[in-house]
């Protein structure tokens, strides 16, 4: 009797070689592949929601997409949003239990340690909201 890979465990999966898994198609897919699949979905998500908020509000920004190749320096902030008189705000967009890269650590040090500016991490639309809404009162 054939096992179905549908029906292996995931601690089987994990210790299988990816190309392995491939065939499989989702069956092949351990918890932590989709969990992370997940979670870069909805982060997209939360950054397309900002940037319509931005838009909506009609402040400049920048945007460091995750989701193509672009030219900033690797770790850059996901938004720069220059208000009136010239504030800025450097924002990265995270969903609950999002890691920093090497590359996004650096940068933000690199930010903090020659401008001055942190960069605000926000996780949800209604947190970026309250953001815009106090910087823009200053």
């Amino acid at each position: 009797m054939a096992i179905k890979s549908s029906l292996l465990p995931d601690n089987i999966l994990r210790r299988m070689d990816k190309a392995d898994r491939a065939p499989m198609g989702k069956a092949g897919v351990t918890q932590a592949e989709a969990n992370s699949k997940a979670d870069t979905r909805r982060e997209k998500e939360l950054q397309r929601e900002m940037e319509n908020l931005l838009r909506q509000r009609n402040l400049w920004f920048v945007r460091s997409r995750m989701d193509k190749k672009h030219t900033l320096a690797k770790g850059t902030p996901d938004f720069i949003v220059v208000l009136r008189g010239g504030h800025t705000l450097l924002i990265e967009a995270k969903v609950h239990g999002g890691r920093f890269s090497p590359a996004q650590i650096s940068q933000f040090d690199d930010f903090v340690y020659k401008t001055g500016t942190h960069v605000h991490v926000i996780t949800n639309l209604q947190q970026f909201r309250e953001l815009l809404d106090q910087h823009q009162k200053l």
